[in-house]
C-alpha cells in the first residue's frame, strides 16, 4: 500500500464508516489495534452469517478501485480481510472474546483465491477441449455450480463423520476397564477419534471456503470483474506489511 490520509469530507458517504474504522500510517499499514471487522463491514457484532455476506457484497463493490476511482486498494483489502475473519467461526469467536486476531488471518482468503483459480482453470480447460467459444460460456455460473456441489458433498461427509465420532466415543466409553489399568483398545479408539476430528475439520474448512466462493461469485457480474477483484486483493495484500498482520493481540 502507499501511505494515504483519509479525508472524510472528500469521500463518498459509503467510504466514511470504513475510513473511520481504519488508521493508515505513513507506510500505508493498518495497525491491528485499529482493525474492527464489524465496523469495516458496517454491521453489528451480533450479525448473522447472511448479514455478513450481504454486507461484504456491498462493501466489496463500494471499495473496489474501479468504484473509488483510485489506485490504493487498502480499503478493498480491509473489507476482504474483515469478511474472511468473520466467516471463520474460530477466528470470529477469538476476536469477539479477546480482540485477538488469529496468527494467519489471510489463510482462508488464500485458500479461496487458490480455489477460484483452480475451478476457473478447470472450466477453461473444458471449454478448450470441447471447442466452445469463451463468449458463450458463463464462467461465473459454472464456477458457482461447482462450489455449490462441493458444499453439498461436504455436508454429507460432515454428517457421516459426526456420526462416526459419536459411535467411536460411545464405544470407547463402554469398553473402559473398571480397574483403571491401561486399556489398549481405548487408546486405539482415541487415536481414531483424533484422526476423524482432523478429517471433520478439513471438510468444514472446505465447506466454509466454498461458501465464501459462492458469495464472491455473486458479488461480480462476470469473470472479468471477478479476476480483477482477485488480482486487486493479491496485489494489495502483498503491499501490506506482513508484520502488521502478524500481531495477534491488542495493545
Amino acid at each position: 500500500m502507499t501511505g494515504q490520509t483519509f479525508l472524510l469530507s472528500s469521500q463518498p458517504i459509503w467510504v466514511q464508516p470504513i475510513a473511520m474504522a481504519l488508521t493508515i500510517d505513513q507506510r500505508g499499514n493498518i495497525p491491528m489495534n485499529k482493525f474492527d471487522p464489524y465496523q469495516i463491514l458496517g454491521i453489528e457484532p451480533a450479525a448473522s452469517e447472511a448479514e455478513i455476506k450481504k454486507a461484504y457484497k456491498r462493501r466489496a463493490k463500494e471499495t473496489h478501485t474501479d468504484a473509488t476511482g483510485g489506485n490504493d486498494p487498502s480499503l478493498f483489502v480491509a473489507v476482504c480481510r474483515a469478511y474472511t475473519l468473520l466467516m471463520n467461526p474460530d477466528a470470529r469467536k477469538l476476536y469477539d472474546e479477546t480482540g485477538d486476531i488469529i496468527d494467519d488471518p489471510d489463510r482462508d482468503r488464500r485458500e479461496l483465491i487458490k480455489t477460484i483459480q483452480f475451478v476457473f482453470d478447470r472450466v477453461l480447460d473444458q471449454a478448450i477441449e470441447t471447442g466452445q467459444s469463451f463468449r458463450e460460456i458463463d464462467f461465473v455460473a459454472l464456477m458457482k455450480g461447482a462450489a455449490s456441489t462441493t458444499v453439498a458433498q461436504c455436508d454429507k461427509e460432515i454428517m457421516r463423520i459426526e456420526q462416526q465420532l459419536r459411535d467411536l466415543r460411545d464405544l470407547s466409553a463402554r469398553i473402559r476397564r473398571n480397574d483403571g489399568t491401561e486399556n489398549i483398545f481405548a487408546e486405539h479408539l482415541s487415536r481414531k477419534v483424533t484422526t476423524k476430528e482432523s478429517e471433520l475439520g478439513e471438510h468444514r474448512t472446505t465447506r466454509r471456503v466454498s461458501e465464501m466462493m459462492i458469495t464472491e461469485l455473486e458479488s461480480y457480474s462476470n469473470e472479468v470483474e471477478l479476476m480483477r477483484a482477485v488480482n486487486l486483493f493479491v496485489s494489495g495484500a502483498a503491499m501490506s506489511n506482513s508484520a502488521t498482520w502478524g500481531i495477534t493481540s491488542w495493545t
